[in-house]
């Protein structure tokens, strides 16, 4: 029997913390060095690293959710407290998120080999804290392989509470050091593939195998855990065993099974890497810092360390590529732009800043914002086939001021004025797309829970065009009316789908006409959609794209802020804030 383990809860988090940050920075270093050895992209490397790493943090936080914490989420109530964290939850999300951009990205599966050979080993150490801090508990246990808790630690506290000790006693019941187990069995799994690394014969056959006996390892554990510890439902009973054991099992035969075909595999086709431009990385750095802002409330404050840890070489390798490459000078200042407010997200530690809007409560929301970027001026016969591309720049900027009014529990109106400015260039001087403009106009706006509307005139005027006399000259009005409209239908703190015509946002694209649908809009606890992620389709000048957006509070007070990235043939980028005047009550 081990001595009692009796820490300080300053001690124990102290432990717990250093561990965590620990363990990121041993995998970042052996996964550096193993991409140097097999002289992989850095740069795709690195950011893929961060996604997962993001989805590991994540997805152990909604894994540990129960039911009532998912029937909320999904019903649009309040993003539940954290109640813990569960590393199975963060394996069942990181392996999608790397799939994902293995199919789009053309990633080779060596690349897999060298970001997963390094998790056993950070598990090893990051459960060294979890020694310390006393989590996640044995069950009660005689013999010498047990150890006991003492007072203020999980499992004295638990056996108090079931009533299996008094009140007052020095220490608790012996339990299973599970904990301990752990470390000794990952840190074994990570020495003997770390040796066999080299003698597998496919790649991608090295992450298989880490991954099949990591969820091996950790339903021949759970034999050994108190299953009241286990977060969510992943501690109820089902035949005999518990609900996390049987998704181990069948996750770690499928991975195996996997490994078996990769393996056996007669012809192996080599996977010719897909050039990235240093924007898309950085909007894609961009969006997955968007989802930390969208679940902060979730994450711990040494929890968003790690993470700005695991950004940090991702983003010094992108500004590295785009500065050596002076074919890159036009996107330059976009993507280190876009490269900064990425920073400034990981580094403004979120605060929920969004006010409770109760009926009768009137206020402001201001909005600036503006996009760079370019598209193609697509030329079509009478059969829709291309027979012409001109690109396109565009530069402008916009403001949005309205006044609301909470008419009622879900619902509220306002009335607005929008507007922009900005300049749009081709590259022949002589066509129709080239000029200034200016857009100004009034808007009523209506939203409830599930319906959103707004409308209103836009006064448009034209200047710098071509002359006259110039035969290329094409006589559209210098002055124009237009309608904005918009349209949203579903709950704004669940899922919705909206469509646009000529909408005018904080960060927006004009002054070509505009249809978008919202093919996937995600809002947690806040009715005001005030914080979201949204994926959809986007149409400019009849061409469609793909526009990416997120919007989040950036630290206590009512400021937001928005971001998008378009993309069509070529990338525009969309940035905005929003301020929101609340009266003081």
């Amino acid at each position: 029997m081990l001595t009692i383990i009796q820490l300080s809860d300053l001690r124990a988090a102290l432990f717990w913390n250093s561990a965590i940050i620990l363990a990121v920075i041993v995998a970042l270093f052996i996964q550096w060095k193993e991409m140097k050895r097999l002289r992989l992209n850095l740069v795709h490397g690195f950011v893929v690293i961060a996604a997962i790493n993001t989805a590991l943090v994540v997805g152990s936080r909604l894994g540990a959710l129960d039911i009532a914490g998912w029937q909320s989420l999904f019903y649009g109530g309040p993003l539940p407290p954290s109640s813990g964290k569960t590393i199975l939850g963060g394996l069942l999300l990181a392996i999608p998120v790397y799939l994902l951009f293995k199919k789009y990205w053309r990633l080779p599966g060596t690349l897999a080999d060298v970001i997963f050979i390094a998790l056993p080993l950070a598990a090893a150490v990051g459960r060294l804290g979890c020694v310390a801090a006393g989590c996640c508990h044995g069950m009660v246990a005689n013999g010498w392989l047990s150890w006991h808790y003492g007072p203020g630690m999980p499992a004295y506290e638990w056996q108090l509470e079931q009533g299996l000790i008094p009140e007052g006693a020095a220490a608790s019941l012996p339990v299973y050091p599970v904990q301990a187990f752990f470390v000794v069995s990952t840190l074994l799994i990570f020495i003997l593939l770390w040796r066999i690394r080299r003698k597998l014969k496919s790649s991608g056959s090295l992450a298989l195998l880490v991954v099949g006996a990591i969820l091996l390892n950790r339903a021949g554990v759970e034999f050994f855990r108190e299953a009241t510890t286990n977060r969510g439902i992943l501690g109820f009973l089902f035949g005999g065993l518990k609900i996390s054991q049987w998704i181990c099992l069948l996750g770690s035969g499928a991975a195996l099974a996997l490994l078996w075909k990769n393996e056996h595999r007669k012809a192996i086709s080599k996977i010719r890497a897909k050039l990235i431009s240093p924007l898309v990385i950085a909007g894609a750095l961009f969006t997955l810092t968007a989802s930390i802002l969208l679940f902060h409330q979730l994450l711990s404050f040494e929890e968003k360390v790690v993470l700005g840890l695991s950004y940090c070489p991702a983003m010094a390798a992108v500004i590295r590529r785009v500065w050596a490459g002076w074919e890159l000078l036009p996107w330059r200042l976009a993507t280190v732009s876009l490269l900064s407010v990425t920073t400034l997200i990981l580094a403004a530690t979120p605060l929920d800043s969004i006010p409770q809007i109760v009926k009768g409560d009137r206020w402001f929301d201001i909005q600036v914002g503006g996009v760079t970027g370019a598209y193609d001026e697509v030329s079509r016969d009478c059969s829709g086939n291309v027979i012409d591309t001109k690109k396109v720049n565009l530069n402008s900027a916009g403001f949005d001021v309205s006044y609301n009014y909470q008419s009622g529990d879900k619902e509220n109106v306002g009335l607005g004025v929008h507007g922009s400015f900005g300049k749009v260039k081709a590259e022949d001087p002589l066509m129709e797309d080239n000029f200034n403009y200016q857009a100004y106009g009034p808007y009523l706006s209506f939203n409830s829970r599930r319906l959103g509307l707004r409308g209103g005139p836009l006064f448009i005027h034209y200047g710098g065009r071509p002359w006259k006399d110039m035969q290329y000259y094409h006589n559209y009005p210098s002055k124009e009316v237009n309608l904005t409209a918009y349209l949203r239908l579903g709950n704004r703190a669940k899922y919705f789908v909206d469509v646009g015509y000529y909408d005018f946002p904080g960060a927006h694209f004009f002054p070509e006409p505009s249809f978008s649908i919202g093919l996937f809009n995600w809002g947690f606890e806040d009715p005001t959609g005030g914080r979201n992620l949204r994926l959809g389709l986007a149409a400019i000048n009849e061409e469609t794209g793909v526009v990416a957006s997120a919007r989040g509070p950036l630290w206590k007070g009512n400021l937001f802020l928005e971001g998008s990235l378009y993309v069509q043939r070529k990338p525009m980028i969309g940035m905005g804030l929003k301020y929101r005047l609340m009266p003081k009550k």
